[in-house]
Parts: C-alpha cells; sequence; structure tokens
C-alpha cells in the first residue's frame, strides 16, 4: 500500500511484539522486494504445519488482491496456526477473525479517495 519501514525497524517491531505476546520469535523471514512478489509468505505458509504461526510486521503487507488475502487465510486456518499483525495488534485465529480483518483492509483501501476536509454547511 505505498507504505515502507526499514527492516531493522521491522524487526524491532515484531520483536516487542513476540514479547509482549509471549511468542517464540524464531527469526524473520524478508521478503523480496518486487512488485507483487510473495515468495517469502508463501515458503511460510508450506511450513506452517511446523510452526504455531506468523507474525507479520503489518496487515497492509499481505497481497492486494482479495483471492490471495482469503488463500493466505485459509492456509492459517487449515494449518491450525495463527497469523499476527504487529502493527494493528490483530491476530487470525479462527473464521470469525477474516471479517473483521477484511474490514479494516477495505476501510484503508478507500482512505485515499475520502475527501481531505469537509465542505462548509453554510
Amino acid at each position: 500500500m505505498g507504505e515502507r519501514a526499514a527492516q531493522h525497524v521491522q524487526n524491532i517491531v515484531i520483536g516487542k511484539y513476540a514479547e509482549r505476546q509471549k511468542l517464540h520469535y524464531l527469526l524473520s523471514a524478508t521478503e523480496y522486494a518486487m512488485p507483487n512478489c510473495f515468495m517469502m509468505m508463501e515458503q511460510l505458509l508450506d511450513e506452517l504445519a511446523r510452526l504455531e504461526g506468523v507474525i507479520c510486521y503489518s496487515l497492509f503487507m499481505l497481497p492486494p488482491q482479495s483471492v490471495q488475502r482469503e488463500a493466505i487465510y485459509s492456509a492459517v486456518l487449515e494449518a491450525d496456526a495463527a497469523m499476527h499483525f504487529a502493527v494493528e495488534g490483530l491476530v487470525l485465529r479462527s473464521a470469525p477473525d477474516v471479517p473483521k480483518i477484511e474490514a479494516i483492509w477495505l476501510m484503508r483501501n478507500i482512505l485515499p479517495h475520502c475527501p481531505r476536509e469537509l465542505p462548509a454547511w453554510n
């Protein structure tokens, strides 16, 4: 979504989140900086059976296409794992979490199209 945070900052945020949530933090998987590249995410999803879950820096690092996000949600839920979003403090643990996460995603998506000032009501 056009936002960037340096990798070391992301690692600090994720590490602190894991500490606060008392999660076992192994290591950081860094995605390649190519547009629409989710190779590392796909690899993590393939390994979910061996992991308790994944901590993402932000919800808004997921793919922009809803079909791809839904596939990620399904993979996490089918593996009986969790996906944490450190910046937003959200967790995907069960099917009822998906609409909440998608609602936030969609709201963020329309923000650039909202007026910045309210018109004068004279």
